[in-house]
């Protein structure tokens, strides 16, 4: 049968030099409490109460909790603060004595980062930025300046020589560079300066040179060597022959240029008439004619290349050709694949020449601005870094349509199917090696490395329809879950390791299932059998916790102990079985308490501090109608001092109450 009993409770009670002197062994779980500190201790059976340590909670001053409580080395979780959000830090409130979680730190004084910071986001700095160090990197893909100059090397006293080797480096296959070399006080770059078409070079703002010409302020050069000058004016000094010229700048009518061995020069002479013959000089020209009778020619003779075969009065003059070895009449020709040792080339075939030449791409090489084709007969091969008899040559399958092939726009090595090394994601344009980039297709067991980890979200079909067979280990980690879902699978159970593990352990499964109403018990050694509990009675020896447990007909042999619950105080706060049958609240102002949880059967030891004389109304109907229905009639006036100890039961629908008494 069930028996409900109903009874007050006395803890043992002396002041604080009364127990010290007295000096007592308390009961196991029995409270012994100072009355004049309101501090608490509770027996171990053995321990003298000199010795015995107060309960923690009994020592507080105050709670809330006082800055006296804590102590000056605790160390406060920061999972006891409240949360704030994701990457807010801890700053002092404007105040100046608050704390709170912030996304914008604000730093009066000097911000002493001793590591490396890295910054998600972007950084707006308001004040100037100065970097002491010695290296300066930017990982940054463009680079914007807001001001419009840009001032290095600037030291507390610059010269040219703090000034030398200043400029800009580009890294490259090698470097590209603008430096001040104060050696040759000028700037100096490393590589090619290709500018925009239709711009021009300019000094003082005057044009000096641009793709075709010279500026028209050029006026003095020290050219060795031009190309072919289509036109012009010649205004310079007079070209002497050495260099194509005549050496002359006047003439009179009629004169001739004549070689002169003496100092290689040519000479100016007019035609000096002999007997019977009258020259007449014009502007650009000469006429020669006979005068009387004429006379007769008599001898004529010639010198090589200049033959006379009759020279008589009627000479045969003949002039022999020209060849390597010997002067002589020249012709000219056109043609620009002739062999001929005879004839001379016109301007035209040297022109035609020229231009193939031009066109030609030379030995040393160039750039092919069209296209390059090989015929059928030729290859494309490569010597190497060692010039022997061992060449790369590429070759192509007879192509039946027009094919081409794209190279990427990356520096790299070119994989061939002979090669023996490992093709990576970042040499296939979608960084992913699917089955379209296998020759058969197909990736089989072997083309994995042994210690390859291949993630199960890369196995398809997923795991979640395969059967899983392994002699090896399962682990799951991190305290994660082993879930087994529902036919749907859109709830699961789960298996879970506590959150701290001392030592590895093993539970060992029984070879067959238990019979009905059996459960699992282990030997203490991991080994689990099944095991037959009966219904009835049970014992339990020793130190017992009960949580939220209902006893029926208990037979309890010793001392229940049960910990004292605090309320936590407010406007309407609830007194609630359900957090103990003894209760303590400290009151911060009047109050109207409620019963919302008290069920019929149940009691409160309810223990009341109300500080500085506040009062408690017991109207609230969750007590009952009309509130709480009082031994006496009338609700309890609360001590102005120590504790008012109140009991609460509830009957049917109506909770009564009593005052038990006042403690100090």
């Amino acid at each position: 049968m069930s028996i409900t009993l109903s009874a007050l409770q006395k803890q043992r009670r002396d002041t604080a030099a009364n127990w010290t002197a007295a000096n007592p062994t308390l009961l196991a779980g029995e409270i012994g409490i100072e009355s004049n500190t309101n501090k608490i201790k509770i027996g171990d059976g053995s321990t003298a109460w000199a010795s015995l340590a107060y309960t923690p909670w009994s020592e507080l001053s105050a709670y809330p909790l006082t800055n006296a409580d804590i102590s000056a080395s605790a160390e406060i979780a920061v999972s006891k603060l409240a949360d704030g959000s994701a990457r807010q830090l801890l700053q002092t409130a404007a105040n100046g004595t608050d704390v709170e979680w912030t996304s914008n730190v604000d730093v009066p004084g000097t911000l002493d980062v001793t590591g490396a910071a890295t910054f998600d986001a972007g950084v707006t700095i308001q004040g100037d930025l100065t970097v002491n160090g010695t290296t300066t990197n930017i990982n940054t893909q463009n680079l914007v300046v807001e001001d419009k100059n840009i001032i290095v090397g600037d030291v507390a006293t610059p010269t040219d020589v703090t000034a030398d080797g200043g400029g800009i480096t580009l890294k490259g296959t090698t470097n590209k560079t603008i430096n001040w070399v104060d050696a040759t006080d000028a700037w100096t770059f490393s590589e090619h300066i290709n500018i925009a078409s239709a711009r021009e070079y300019r000094i003082a703002g005057t044009k000096v040179l641009d793709a075709t010409s010279l500026g028209s302020s050029v006026v003095n050069s020290s050219l060795t060597s031009v190309g072919t000058i289509g036109t012009g004016v010649w205004q310079g000094s007079i070209i002497g022959p050495t260099y194509g010229g005549t050496g002359q700048t006047t003439y009179t009518d009629g004169q001739l240029l004549i070689g002169n061995s003496t100092g290689n020069t040519l000479s100016k002479s007019t035609l000096t008439a002999g007997s019977g013959v009258t020259i007449t000089n014009g502007s650009g020209s000469i006429t020669i004619s006979a005068t009387g009778s004429g006379g007769t020619i008599t001898n004529v003779t010639g010198t090589a290349p200049i033959s006379v075969t009759t020279g008589t009065t009627t000479p045969a003059i003949s002039i022999a050709s020209a060849s390597t070895s010997a002067a002589g009449a020249v012709q000219l020709t056109d043609s620009t694949s002739s062999t001929s040792i005879t004839t001379a080339a016109t301007p035209n075939s040297v022109k035609t020449a020229y231009d193939l030449a031009n066109a030609a791409l030379p030995k040393a090489g160039g750039t092919v601005t069209g296209n390059l084709e090989i015929g059928t007969a030729g290859s494309l091969s490569f010597e190497g870094a060692t010039a022997d008899a061992f060449e790369t040559t590429i070759a192509v399958v007879d192509p039946t349509a027009d094919r081409t092939i794209t190279l990427p726009d990356t520096t790299g090595t070119v994989v061939t199917t002979g090669d023996t090394g490992t093709v990576t994601g970042t040499m296939i344009a979608s960084s992913t090696v699917t089955s379209t980039n296998i020759v058969d297709g197909t990736i089989v067991n072997a083309d994995i490395n042994a210690s390859a980890a291949i993630a199960g979200t890369k196995i398809s079909p997923d795991f979640g329809s395969q059967n899983i067979a392994t002699t090896g280990n399962v682990t799951v980690n991190a305290q994660g879950d082993l879930r087994f879902g529902d036919a749907d699978s859109s709830n699961w159970v789960a298996f879970q390791a506590p959150s701290t593990v001392s030592s590895n352990v093993t539970w060992t499964l029984p070879s067959t299932d238990g019979s009905a109403s059996q459960a699992l018990s282990t030997n203490g050694s991991g080994v689990l059998s099944w095991a037959t509990f009966g219904t009835g009675d049970v014992t339990q020896t020793g130190t017992q916790t009960l949580t939220n447990k209902t006893l029926t007909d208990p037979a309890i042999i010793g001392t229940i102990l049960e910990d004292v619950y605090t309320i936590t105080d407010g406007a309407a706060f609830e007194v609630d079985p359900g957090n103990g049958s003894v209760q303590l609240i400290t009151l911060g102002a009047s109050r109207t308490p409620k019963a919302t949880n008290f069920a019929a059967g149940e009691s409160v030891t309810l223990m009341v501090d109300d500080g500085t004389a506040y009062t408690l109304t017991w109207t609230d109907t969750t007590w009952g109608t009309g509130g709480v229905t009082w031994v006496g009639g009338t609700a309890p006036t609360l001590a102005t001092t120590g504790y008012t100890v109140l009991q609460f039961w509830k009957v049917s629908t109506k909770v009564y109450g009593v005052r038990v008494g006042s403690v100090a």
